[in-house]
Protein backbone atom coordinates (compact mmCIF):
# COMPACT_ATOMS: atom_id res chain seq x y z
CA UNK A 1 0.00 0.00 0.00
CA UNK A 2 0.98 3.50 -0.74
CA UNK A 3 2.06 5.12 2.49
CA UNK A 4 1.62 8.46 1.68
CA UNK A 5 -1.61 8.04 1.97
CA UNK A 6 -1.68 6.97 5.69
CA UNK A 7 -3.56 9.34 7.43
CA UNK A 8 -3.70 10.13 11.45
CA UNK A 9 -6.88 8.49 12.73
CA UNK A 10 -6.95 11.31 15.65
CA UNK A 11 -7.42 13.51 12.47
CA UNK A 12 -11.10 12.23 12.39
CA UNK A 13 -14.11 12.63 14.25
CA UNK A 14 -17.14 9.98 13.33
CA UNK A 15 -20.18 10.97 12.73
CA UNK A 16 -23.31 9.21 11.95
CA UNK A 17 -23.77 6.05 10.55
CA UNK A 18 -24.89 6.23 6.58
CA UNK A 19 -24.04 2.65 5.21
CA UNK A 20 -23.84 -0.92 6.55
CA UNK A 21 -22.85 -3.45 4.56
CA UNK A 22 -21.13 -7.58 5.17
CA UNK A 23 -17.41 -6.30 5.92
CA UNK A 24 -18.31 -3.11 7.63
CA UNK A 25 -19.89 -0.10 8.25
CA UNK A 26 -19.58 3.29 6.75
CA UNK A 27 -19.89 6.81 8.54
CA UNK A 28 -19.96 10.71 7.71
CA UNK A 29 -16.75 12.09 9.20
CA UNK A 30 -15.46 15.15 9.60
CA UNK A 31 -11.00 15.35 8.61
CA UNK A 32 -9.44 17.71 9.74
CA UNK A 33 -6.40 18.24 8.01
CA UNK A 34 -3.24 20.43 9.36
CA UNK A 35 -2.39 22.87 6.25
CA UNK A 36 0.48 25.27 6.90
CA UNK A 37 0.38 25.59 10.95
CA UNK A 38 -3.86 26.35 10.13
CA UNK A 39 -6.05 23.61 10.40
CA UNK A 40 -9.24 23.11 8.25
CA UNK A 41 -11.51 20.35 7.67
CA UNK A 42 -13.76 18.87 5.15
CA UNK A 43 -16.54 16.28 5.51
CA UNK A 44 -15.51 12.95 4.57
CA UNK A 45 -17.08 8.53 4.44
CA UNK A 46 -15.20 6.91 6.12
CA UNK A 47 -15.51 2.96 5.61
CA UNK A 48 -14.21 0.65 8.82
CA UNK A 49 -14.07 -2.70 8.54
CA UNK A 50 -15.67 -4.76 11.31
CA UNK A 51 -13.47 -4.66 14.31
CA UNK A 52 -10.68 -7.94 13.82
CA UNK A 53 -8.21 -9.63 16.51
CA UNK A 54 -5.99 -9.98 13.89
CA UNK A 55 -4.84 -7.32 11.75
CA UNK A 56 -4.34 -9.98 8.74
CA UNK A 57 -8.01 -11.68 8.82
CA UNK A 58 -9.99 -11.42 5.91
CA UNK A 59 -11.77 -8.50 6.44
CA UNK A 60 -8.74 -6.05 6.75
CA UNK A 61 -7.19 -8.06 3.64
CA UNK A 62 -10.40 -7.32 1.66
CA UNK A 63 -10.60 -3.38 3.05
CA UNK A 64 -6.62 -2.94 1.73
CA UNK A 65 -7.61 -4.70 -1.85
CA UNK A 66 -10.62 -2.52 -2.21
CA UNK A 67 -8.06 0.70 -1.05
CA UNK A 68 -5.26 -0.48 -3.18
CA UNK A 69 -7.98 -0.64 -6.39
CA UNK A 70 -9.29 2.59 -5.12
CA UNK A 71 -6.29 4.80 -4.60
CA UNK A 72 -5.16 4.50 -8.33
CA UNK A 73 -8.66 5.47 -10.12
CA UNK A 74 -9.56 9.01 -11.28
CA UNK A 75 -12.75 9.14 -12.72
CA UNK A 76 -15.63 12.34 -11.97
CA UNK A 77 -17.86 8.93 -12.21
CA UNK A 78 -15.92 6.96 -9.31
CA UNK A 79 -15.68 7.60 -5.69
CA UNK A 80 -12.77 9.18 -4.85
CA UNK A 81 -10.18 8.03 -2.37
CA UNK A 82 -8.37 10.21 0.35
CA UNK A 83 -6.66 7.83 2.46
CA UNK A 84 -6.29 5.04 4.68
CA UNK A 85 -5.81 4.02 9.10
CA UNK A 86 -5.58 1.47 11.15
CA UNK A 87 -7.47 2.15 14.59
CA UNK A 88 -8.92 -0.26 17.17
CA UNK A 89 -8.04 -3.45 14.91
CA UNK A 90 -10.21 -1.53 12.33
CA UNK A 91 -9.04 -1.27 8.50
CA UNK A 92 -10.49 2.36 7.39
CA UNK A 93 -10.60 3.94 3.87
CA UNK A 94 -11.29 7.59 3.80
CA UNK A 95 -13.09 8.56 0.76
CA UNK A 96 -15.35 11.73 -0.86
CA UNK A 97 -18.36 11.82 1.05
CA UNK A 98 -21.49 12.35 -1.99
CA UNK A 99 -23.63 14.75 -0.67
CA UNK A 100 -27.41 13.47 -0.52
CA UNK A 101 -30.00 14.66 -2.72
CA UNK A 102 -32.51 14.12 -0.20
CA UNK A 103 -32.00 12.34 3.22
CA UNK A 104 -32.19 8.41 2.87
CA UNK A 105 -32.41 8.65 -0.69
CA UNK A 106 -28.45 9.02 -2.00
CA UNK A 107 -28.36 6.07 -4.30
CA UNK A 108 -29.69 5.14 -7.94
CA UNK A 109 -31.62 2.22 -6.30
CA UNK A 110 -33.64 4.56 -3.65
CA UNK A 111 -33.98 7.06 -6.49
CA UNK A 112 -35.76 5.20 -9.05
CA UNK A 113 -37.97 3.52 -6.24
CA UNK A 114 -39.17 6.90 -4.90
CA UNK A 115 -39.25 8.58 -8.59
CA UNK A 116 -39.42 11.80 -6.26
CA UNK A 117 -35.86 13.07 -7.80
CA UNK A 118 -36.74 14.27 -11.22
CA UNK A 119 -35.90 10.93 -12.91
CA UNK A 120 -37.51 11.49 -16.63
CA UNK A 121 -36.23 9.74 -19.37
CA UNK A 122 -33.99 12.26 -20.29
CA UNK A 123 -32.48 11.95 -16.59
CA UNK A 124 -32.40 8.47 -16.72
CA UNK A 125 -30.69 8.11 -19.56
CA UNK A 126 -27.59 10.79 -18.46
CA UNK A 127 -27.35 8.52 -15.73
CA UNK A 128 -27.40 5.65 -18.28
CA UNK A 129 -24.23 7.31 -19.83
CA UNK A 130 -21.97 8.01 -16.55
CA UNK A 131 -22.42 4.57 -15.83
CA UNK A 132 -21.15 3.18 -18.58
CA UNK A 133 -18.75 6.11 -18.86
CA UNK A 134 -17.08 5.12 -15.63
CA UNK A 135 -17.65 0.85 -16.35
CA UNK A 136 -15.39 1.74 -19.68
CA UNK A 137 -12.97 3.82 -17.82
CA UNK A 138 -12.45 0.70 -15.28
CA UNK A 139 -12.11 -2.02 -17.66
CA UNK A 140 -9.39 0.49 -19.72
CA UNK A 141 -7.55 0.14 -16.20
CA UNK A 142 -8.16 -3.67 -16.24
CA UNK A 143 -10.56 -3.48 -13.23
CA UNK A 144 -13.56 -5.67 -13.00
CA UNK A 145 -16.31 -3.85 -10.58
CA UNK A 146 -17.80 -7.12 -10.54
CA UNK A 147 -20.75 -5.71 -8.11
CA UNK A 148 -22.46 -3.43 -10.42
CA UNK A 149 -26.10 -2.52 -8.99
CA UNK A 150 -27.88 0.09 -8.88
CA UNK A 151 -26.88 0.25 -5.08
CA UNK A 152 -23.71 0.76 -5.93
CA UNK A 153 -24.17 3.82 -7.45
CA UNK A 154 -24.15 7.55 -5.56
CA UNK A 155 -26.08 10.32 -6.83
CA UNK A 156 -25.25 13.63 -5.44
CA UNK A 157 -27.21 17.05 -5.50
CA UNK A 158 -26.14 18.10 -8.98
CA UNK A 159 -27.64 14.48 -10.22
CA UNK A 160 -23.70 13.36 -11.16
CA UNK A 161 -23.65 9.60 -10.58
CA UNK A 162 -20.58 7.96 -8.56
CA UNK A 163 -19.56 4.12 -8.53
CA UNK A 164 -18.71 2.61 -4.76
CA UNK A 165 -18.33 -0.21 -3.11
CA UNK A 166 -15.30 -1.58 -4.66
CA UNK A 167 -14.82 -4.55 -2.35
CA UNK A 168 -15.27 -7.37 -5.07
CA UNK A 169 -13.41 -5.90 -7.37
CA UNK A 170 -10.48 -7.64 -9.37
CA UNK A 171 -7.99 -6.54 -11.87
CA UNK A 172 -7.46 -9.02 -15.08
CA UNK A 173 -4.50 -10.29 -15.77
CA UNK A 174 -3.10 -11.03 -19.32
CA UNK A 175 -3.94 -14.42 -19.06
CA UNK A 176 -7.56 -13.79 -17.79
CA UNK A 177 -10.25 -15.25 -20.00
CA UNK A 178 -11.82 -12.03 -20.77
CA UNK A 179 -8.73 -11.09 -22.93
CA UNK A 180 -9.93 -14.66 -25.03
CA UNK A 181 -12.38 -14.23 -27.36
CA UNK A 182 -12.81 -17.92 -28.43
CA UNK A 183 -13.62 -18.86 -24.80
CA UNK A 184 -16.65 -18.93 -22.95
CA UNK A 185 -17.55 -17.96 -19.45
CA UNK A 186 -20.30 -19.27 -17.26
CA UNK A 187 -21.91 -16.49 -15.42
CA UNK A 188 -25.23 -16.78 -12.96
CA UNK A 189 -26.37 -18.73 -15.18
CA UNK A 190 -25.95 -17.36 -18.78
CA UNK A 191 -23.80 -18.67 -20.90
CA UNK A 192 -21.78 -15.45 -22.70
CA UNK A 193 -19.61 -15.39 -25.56
CA UNK A 194 -16.67 -13.30 -25.95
Amino acid sequence: MDASLQISGCNIIKGTLIGKGNFGEVYKCIWKIPNAGKLSQITVAVKYTIPCHDLDSKFIAEAQKEFNILSKLEHENIVQVYGYFVENNQFAIVMEYIEHVQEYRNNLHQLLLHLEFGTSLETQINWMQQATKAVHYLHSQKIIHRDIKSLNFLVNKNKQLKICDFGLAKYINSTSIFTKKEQLEQCDGWRLKY
